[in-house]
């Protein structure tokens, strides 16, 4: 299943589940195993959205890798960091022209490949510094899960009061089986309704760890095998709840101006997609 097309839409849903904290493999060797808040998120996650579900996996792969669960599972603190980490980016809007020229695929593609020419050192050097110039907060907009086997890229970007969400999976086949149900696809929604999705998100991951270690706090750390500090792990989620509540409202500034100029430049340099 391969969806490209593009739909205006307010179906978005960051998803997760927590593993039981008696089933949280530790990290660490015996006798040093330990557990911490990134580690006590250990579960699954998933997005659910109008064409489908982002990292759900094929029932074949599921056979081949002997997968016991449909979505993808990691611990959930890594794409509520990602997501954090790139909120602000994603939430200011790009101008339509600017927006227009690093959107388009083909033409990304080729600006990386002519970065990536042989040449000699100053020349590469060069190529670097405008590609980078030109096109650092474009992928300030991409959330990178190379963490995963096969996993794909995710490209969210914001043009006046709309939100663009689209992913795609470089190599969605492992030996012949297909990895991802939809490995690719493009959607619209309104920047209100991302913007709910994306921080709910990341208040649903609070108050689930909130609960978790309220729970640790109030019975003990019972597992012998591995250790944990509480008071280290109440400390984090403190730090945590004050780092997402001054996420809200921040935006980078960025030059567009500057950006308009680099991108022009570059332009030049690869000719237009």
């Amino acid at each position: 299943m391969n969806r490209d097309d593009v739909t205006m839409a307010t179906q978005l849903r960051f998803r997760f589940e927590l593993d039981n904290l008696a089933d949280i493999q530790p990290w660490g060797e015996p006798g040093t195993a330990n557990l911490h808040w990134f580690g006590l998120t250990s579960g699954r996650y998933w997005i659910e959205t109008p064409v489908g579900e982002v990292l759900r996996y094929t029932d074949q792969i599921r056979k081949v890798w002997n997968l016991p669960f449909s979505h993808v599972d990691y611990q959930v603190a890594r794409i509520f960091e990602d997501l954090q980490a790139h909120l602000p980016h994603i939430l200011e809007p790009v101008p339509d022209d600017i927006a227009r020229i690093a959107s388009n695929r083909a033409w990304l593609a080729s600006a990386n490949s002519w970065r990536e020419e042989d040449s000699d050192k100053q020349e590469i050097d060069g190529r670097w510094d405008l590609y980078n110039a030109a096109l650092a907060w474009w992928h300030e907009r991409e959330l990178d899960t190379a963490y995963l086997s096969h996993g794909p890229w995710l490209s969210i970007w914001r043009t006046g009061e709309e939100t663009h969400f689209r992913w795609t999976t470089p190599c969605n086949e492992d030996h012949g089986t297909s990895v991802f149900v939809v490995p690719n696809g493009c959607f619209t929604l309104t920047s209100a309704d991302f913007e709910a999705a994306a921080y709910g998100f990341c208040e649903d991951v609070l108050r689930a760890m909130s609960a978790r270690i309220d729970q640790i706090h109030r019975d003990g750390w019972k597992r012998a095998e591995c250790s944990l500090n509480v008071d280290v792990l109440i400390a984090e989620h403190q730090h945590r709840d004050r780092l997402f509540a001054e996420l809200k409202g921040q935006r980078p500034g960025t030059d567009w101006n500057t950006i308009r100029t680099d991108l022009q430049n570059l332009i030049a340099r690869v000719g237009c997609g």
